[in-house]
This record gives structure tokens, C-alpha cells and sequence, in this order.
């Protein structure tokens, strides 16, 4: 039984310009350059992407392709979940673009809540809401109504503003498109990945709120590995440091800074949430994608993980 899988880069499949998929490709480059190049849409759609670094990708690039479609202009909020901070901290626009706010000022705000309203709730309530999750259906509410933070992201909406709050969803690299890193995000993710060293395999755990059986993992790497430099990605200080006592003839790198966190992720978590832990992230995340090959738990052994699978889209692209 194999204990893990090695991902390699990769180059497009021999496909990848066939007339149809080149069409949809034009067509997508079309519609954005048409959002990024409108007067300020009247209409608005307000993003507050849940989970991680990936998720909240992943969600913001939903909404993305929604206010692409529909024409809305996209405010993103990730001061109140995930990142617990602004998101123009980290990220910018590639392109200047009037339909894209990085970030829920207080001024914003004021004109968002005199705006009618979907969930209709938040037009009693207004925009400072509780949340709580339904593990059922697997959706955030509004804590006290229970009406979902969301609505169907292929169908047009009359509401001059709709509110989505939720999370998950798979690789998170279609929003990656749209942004880049600030420059001093830049800078000091670049320092970080100046310290390793040339050719190194980058392997990835997440043991947290998700548990994974990482033991046998991490074992099965020891002959593998042996004489390797191999930058370890995880959220879990435990983790980490029985691969340093597992791996002894390994060259064991890392870049994150991890607190002890009993079975609490590092994410969404006031207690542990900060910007250092935020640039720990990214910089593991384009230090895995710039590796000569990630290595990643079998699925038998690990929580599916859409951090590593975003690092492995960017290493095929």
C-alpha cells in the first residue's frame, strides 16, 4: 500500500489549446476584461469568504464569476472570518478595476446597509451579524433567524446587495488570477523562500481541527528521503517535530513559526489568527508550489486538504 504520492510540475496536456476549451478560455478573458474596465456597477454583491487562505479563494473567486455574469460590483470582507484581517493587506488587484473593492470600510458600510437586502434578514439587522453553522446542511446562517448567508450563484437576484458567507469548495487558483501579492507581502515572502535551498522537496501534513494519521506518513518517507532536503508544511507543532525525530538523516526546513494549537486550526481562530501566522501561510504556500515535487499524505491516512491541492495546481501551472 502506498503511504503517499509525489506530485511533480507538469505541463499542459497535449489538449490544452483544443478549439472548445480555447473558446471558453476567450470567453472568460473577455468577460473580465469587461468588469475590470466598466464604470462602477450599481448593484452589489458582498463576499465574506470562511476557512483558510484556500477557501476564502475559493469563495471569492465564486463571487467573482458572479459579478462577472451579472454585473455587481465585488466588496470583499475577510475581517470578520478567516484571515480575521483585511484582504488588500495582503493581495491586490492585477489591473486597476472600479468593480472591485478590497475591503469593507466603515464609509462602505454605511452605504451597503441603506441598500436593500438579500437574506432579508440583514435588512432588520444590518450588516454587524452572528453566524452559526449547520453541520446538515453544511452552510453558515444567521445565528438568530437561521436564513443561509448565501444563494444560488447561477441565477440573477434582484436585491441591489446580496450577502455570501460560506467556505470550501476545492482549489482555490481561478481568484489567483486576479490578484497579486502587496509588495511588502512581496518582500518578506521572498526572504523566506530565500533561505531554502536549491532543489528541495516539500512535503505538506494538516493536523489541526482536521486530524490526519500522520505516523505512518511521515515513516514511510525515512529511505525516500535519506540525504534530502525537504521543506515540511504543516499546522501542527506536533507533527512537525516527530518528523525531525523520525527523519534524522533528512535536512528538515521550515518557514512557518507554529504555536501549540490543541486540535484548534490556526485560521478563523482569535487566539492563534494573526498577520504573521496569514504571510506563515502564503509563503508555505508558494514554497510548496516553487518545489521540485510536493509530497502529500495517501487519503487513506489524511483529511483532503485544498490548501495542498491549490499548491499542486500551482506547481502545474
Amino acid at each position: 500500500m502506498n503511504l503517499f504520492t509525489i506530485h511533480h510540475p507538469r505541463r499542459p496536456p497535449l489538449d490544452f489549446w483544443r478549439p472548445g476549451r480555447s473558446l471558453t478560455r476567450l470567453r472568460s478573458w473577455r468577460r473580465r476584461r469587461r468588469f475590470q474596465k466598466a464604470a462602477p456597477y450599481a448593484n452589489v454583491l458582498l463576499c465574506r469568504p470562511r476557512g483558510g487562505l484556500n477557501d476564502s479563494l475559493v469563495r471569492i473567486g465564486a463571487c467573482l464569476h458572479y459579478a462577472q455574469c451579472f454585473q455587481r460590483q465585488l466588496v470583499i470582507d475577510s475581517s470578520r472570518s478567516g484571515l480575521l484581517d483585511h484582504w488588500d493587506h495582503y493581495f491586490e488587484a492585477r489591473l486597476p478595476c472600479a468593480n472591485l473593492q478590497l475591503r469593507l470600510s466603515d464609509q462602505l458600510r454605511e452605504q451597503l446597509e441603506s441598500l436593500h437586502c438579500h437574506p432579508a434578514i440583514l435588512n432588520q439587522i444590518g450588516l454587524d451579524y452572528s453566524t452559526s453553522y449547520d453541520e446538515a446542511r453544511g452552510r453558515f446562517l444567521e445565528a438568530n433567524s437561521g436564513e443561509q448567508l448565501d444563494f444560488d450563484l447561477g441565477q440573477p437576484r434582484s436585491e441591489p446587495l446580496l450577502v455570501y458567507e460560506q467556505w470550501g469548495g476545492g482549489p482555490g487558483l481561478e481568484a489567483l488570477t486576479f490578484f497579486r501579492l502587496t509588495p511588502a507581502v512581496r518582500s518578506e515572502v521572498q526572504q523566506r523562500l530565500q533561505r531554502l535551498p536549491a532543489g528541495y522537496l516539500a512535503a505538506h501534513i494538516r493536523h489541526s481541527d482536521a486530524t490526519s494519521h500522520y505516523e505512518p506518513f511521515v515513516d514511510a518517507l525515512r529511505e525516500p528521503l535519506r540525504g534530502c532536503d525537504l521543506l515540511l508544511c504543516t499546522d501542527s507543532l506536533a507533527a512537525r517535530e516527530y518528523a525531525r525525530r523520525q527523519l534524522p538523516d533528512t535536512r528538515i526546513h521550515s518557514l512557518a513559526t507554529l504555536p501549540d494549537t490543541p486540535g484548534q486550526s490556526l485560521h478563523n481562530n482569535p487566539a492563534f489568527t494573526s498577520r504573521a501566522t496569514n504571510i506563515d501561510g502564503i509563503a508555505d504556500l508558494l514554497a510548496l508550489a516553487s518545489a521540485r515535487a510536493i509530497i502529500l499524505p495517501d487519503a487513506s491516512l489524511s483529511y483532503p486538504s485544498g490548501f495542498a491541492q491549490l499548491a499542486v495546481s500551482l506547481l502545474s501551472n
